[in-house]
C-alpha cells in the first residue's frame, strides 16, 4: 500500500490538529522520515520547505515556545493544534495567546 505524499504545511495540521501530544510527535518524526528519505524531485515540489516547517512544530509542542523563524502567517496555521492540546489540558491555557499577533 503506498502512502500519499503531501507536501502542504496545512494538510499536515489537518492531520494532526485532533491527536495527543505524543501522537503528533510520533506522526512528524514518521513524516519527517519519510520527507528526508524523498528523492531531489521531491525536494523542489517543497518537501525541504515543509521539512523545516514540521521541525518548528516539534519544537513549539516540546516547549511551548513559538518558533522565531517561523512566519506569522505559518504560525497561525498552529492554532487548532493549540486549541485542541489546550482542550486535553497537554497545553498550558496562556500559550493561546501566542496566536494574538500584531
Amino acid at each position: 500500500m503506498q502512502h500519499t505524499i503531501y507536501y502542504d504545511f496545512e494538510d499536515f495540521i489537518n492531520v494532526i490538529k485532533h491527536l495527543d501530544s505524543d501522537d503528533i510527535l510520533l506522526t512528524a518524526r514518521q513524516k519527517l522520515v519519510q520527507l528526508e528519505k524523498g528523492s531531489v524531485r521531491s525536494k523542489k515540489e517543497g518537501a525541504g520547505d515543509l521539512i523545516q516547517k514540521i521541525k518548528y512544530l516539534v519544537s513549539w509542542v516540546r516547549t511551548g515556545k513559538r518558533p522565531s523563524r517561523l512566519a506569522d502567517h505559518e504560525f497561525v496555521k498552529l492554532k487548532p493544534v493549540c486549541q485542541s492540546l489546550v482542550a486535553k489540558k497537554q497545553m498550558d491555557s496562556q500559550i493561546i495567546k501566542q496566536f494574538k499577533l500584531n
